[in-house]
């Protein structure tokens, strides 16, 4: 039974840290941060539906995501926040589940990180985890 493991804690608190010493332990790390990122990339699924719910003006010429006018959007309105989230974490999820089902299926990983801050908000995820890491800071 591989051991998978779920890193999880607040904004600034040292995950990504604890992440690159699991990565460079050789360790796979499934980074939810990343995937959010590629979520919303030029031409995915997630930055479709985002555009749906938000118009066309949170997109550069270019079509890619325009982050900062999406982030004056959604900190200014928690209903916004919500919609976001409600188009973009069943495809974080979803990708992170195949993420962790490659390692541990397909490569066989003995040890493979979840690297999500919303661990136990989400419900899902910590489902797959063996063992916990909470990374705090009294600062």
């Amino acid at each position: 039974m591989p051991c998978v493991i779920g890193l999880t804690g607040s904004i600034a608190t040292g995950k990504s840290s604890a992440s690159n010493v699991f990565r460079s332990c050789s360790v796979p790390v499934v980074d939810a941060d990343e995937i959010a990122k590629a979520v919303l990339g030029k031409g995915t699924l997630g930055l479709f539906l985002v555009r749906l719910n938000f118009g066309r003006e949170i997109l550069k010429e270019d079509g890619s995501l325009d982050r900062d006018k999406l982030g004056e959007m959604i900190f200014a309105d928690p209903r916004k926040r919500s919609k976001l989230n409600m188009c973009t974490h069943p495809l974080i999820i979803l990708e992170m589940i195949r993420q962790l089902f490659v390692a541990v299926f397909v490569k066989m990983e003995p040890i493979v990180v979840l690297d999500t801050p919303l661990l136990y908000e989400t419900k899902l995820l910590v489902r797959f985890c063996t063992t916990t890491l909470v990374i705090a800071c009294s600062e």
